[in-house]
C-alpha cells in the first residue's frame, strides 16, 4: 500500500487535517481576539 499514489494522497491529506495549527475553531477565535485588540492564544496549547 505504500506505493499506491491514492494511499499517499490520503495520508498526506489526513496529516494536514490533523495538524494542530490547522484548526478552524482556534483560527476563528484568534481572528476575533485580534479584531478586539486582545492578544491571540498561542497555537500550541
Amino acid at each position: 500500500f505504500d506505493r499506491n499514489p491514492l494511499q499517499r494522497m490520503f495520508r498526506d491529506m489526513y496529516a494536514i487535517r490533523s495538524h494542530v495549527v490547522i484548526d478552524p475553531n482556534n483560527a476563528a477565535e484568534n481572528r476575533g481576539r485580534l479584531s478586539l485588540g486582545i492578544d491571540p492564544k498561542p497555537p500550541f496549547v
